[in-house]
């Protein structure tokens, strides 16, 4: 299970969600976005290293940081994790999904899965997912961004058998289709919140001299030889940081989406990132294994239908019923407007009493049986799963209609207070 957030409050910054942020090109892209003025929120983990996270980069910038531990191969870790930040932080501004990991041999998390799947691509998908609402939130207001760290060693065809294994796996291969799903789920997911104001991108940050790339060579002697020299080739994760932090800031970026940048410029990955058959088949490959559809935009639910029309004006509403006392059975119709002869006409052997607005009402009740011809109305559930509260009635209420001129006879055994007695006509 994660650990609660270390929360430093920050209400006048927006927030910046960063994964991988405490070493690698995550730390110096904390820092720049701590200095763009982002409170930034580092997924670590584990609460030893947010902590330790957070003392180095508040000695750098003098900015508020927050972190929250979750296991990156626990897809329950991850989708925990998303729901403390959404509590935490009902309005996030941008989700960077930085931590990724390159393996030489073949292991797999205790569900089963290959770690390089689990980290890479697995748990960016639970995270967006998870925290969609809040950036839907900031995005219905001012924008937000969610940008997928991926690689010019892209995979350029699709192999989903990469990540099987012990026998013929090859951690570079496994890193490469990984690095081709976040292009997929990036892409994907941009054309499915267009309009909603939240802006998905990848970026490739460049060759970058972090433990990551060292762990493509076999540890020894090897390892100690080419180390110097891939530090010498390669970019230092400052300047790695570049590219994610013009995607995170850049008034641009919040105008466009589905972009691919490479050295801050828009630039074009492999035609199959791009393939809609393939973003399908890895779309449905994805929800098999997490039950994750992020096709379905969770937030924000439907509006509740209007109010109706009222036959003799918005002036007054019709009679809602909250106390019902009596063995009737309480049904709900219809309203219509009062008539001058104010009260109900009773002629059963008991009547149930109402309690509206603070005035005791009366109505009579049957032997319990909900009168015909009354439609029950009651509170309906949107496509959200938001209740949507008929204006009318909620449910068990009931509204008796005034006197009218159609007469319905009703006999019943219903006590409630009253004096009432005899058999006669009740106004139905």
């Amino acid at each position: 299970m994660p650990n609660h957030p270390y929360y430093n409050p920050a209400p006048d910054l927006p927030v910046a969600v960063l994964t991988g942020g405490s070493r690698g090109i995550g730390r110096p892209t904390a820092l720049g976005l701590a200095g763009a003025g982002y409170h930034v929120v580092l997924v670590v983990r584990s609460a030893a290293t947010g902590a330790a996270a957070i003392r180095d980069l508040a000695t750098v910038v003098p900015a508020r940081f927050s972190w929250i531990a979750a296991d990156l191969e626990n897809l329950g870790d991850v989708q925990q994790a998303a729901r403390l930040l959404v509590e935490t932080f009902p309005r996030i501004s941008l989700l960077v999904n930085n931590a990724a990991v390159a393996l030489r041999t073949h292991e797999t998390t205790p569900a089963g899965i290959e770690k390089t799947l689990a980290v890479n691509h697995l748990a960016p998908v639970a995270l967006t997912y998870g925290i969609l609402p809040a950036l839907l939130e900031q995005g219905a207001v001012g924008g937000a961004r969610i940008l997928n760290v991926s690689s010019e060693a892209h995979a350029k065809r699709l192999d989903l058998t990469a990540f099987e294994g012990p026998t013929g796996y090859s951690g570079f291969h496994a890193y490469a289709q990984s690095k081709l799903l976040n292009l997929v789920h990036a892409f994907d997911l941009a054309r499915t919140l267009e309009g909603t104001g939240v802006q998905v991108h990848a970026l490739h940050p460049g060759v970058v001299a972090t433990e990551l790339l060292s762990g493509f060579v076999p540890a020894g002697i090897l390892r100690r030889i080419v180390t110097p020299i891939i530090h010498l080739l390669a970019m230092t994760p400052e300047a790695g940081a570049r590219t994610s932090i013009f995607a995170a800031t850049h008034p641009e970026t919040l105008e466009t989406t589905g972009n691919y940048f490479v050295k801050s410029a828009v630039a074009e990955p492999a035609p199959v990132a791009r393939d809609p058959e393939v973003h399908d088949g890895v779309h449905q490959w994805t929800r098999a294994l997490t039950g994750i559809t992020w096709r379905h935009i969770p937030y924000p639910p439907p509006p509740p239908p209007p109010p109706p029309r009222l036959p003799w004006g918005t002036e007054k509403a019709p009679f809602r019923v909250d106390t019902i006392r009596g063995t009737g059975s309480a049904g709900t119709s219809p309203s219509e407007p009062p008539q001058d002869e104010p009260g109900w006409e009773t002629e059963a052997s008991g009547e149930a009493g109402i309690q509206e607005d603070g005035l005791d009402l009366w109505a009579t009740r049957g032997s319990g049986e909900e009168d015909e011809g009354q439609p029950d109305d009651r509170s309906e559930e949107g496509s959200s799963g938001s209740p949507h509260p008929n204006p009318r009635a909620g449910p068990g209420q009931s509204q008796r209609r005034a006197k009218s001129t159609s007469k319905r006879r009703s006999t019943g055994t219903g006590r409630g207070r009253g004096t009432g007695t005899g058999t006669g006509t009740s106004d139905d």
